[in-house]
């Protein structure tokens, strides 16, 4: 996600990450929903975020692997 673009309705992540970045969440708006993959480097749940007027809901849908995250809200490069 972009602030440029904030709020989104909806909003895909293609990088693993535990957890999901907060600014993510802050980017996306009442109504929207986020599909990101969370959880350990080499693996992941993908997992589905809805954004109610009570906050937000998680879904958890299956197992998965995707590119890791890389920088300040994620995970290190691999030898650093």
């Amino acid at each position: 996600g972009g602030r440029a673009g904030a709020p989104c309705p909806p909003m895909w992540d293609p990088a693993g990450a535990r957890p999901p970045p907060p600014p993510l969440f802050d980017q996306l708006k009442v109504g929207g929903r986020m599909v990101i993959p969370e959880g350990e480097r080499e693996e992941q749940m993908l997992v589905v975020y809805d954004k109610t007027p009570q906050g937000l809901t998680r879904t958890a849908v299956e197992p998965a692997s995707f590119v890791p995250l890389i920088g300040r809200h994620g995970w290190r490069p691999e030898g650093s």
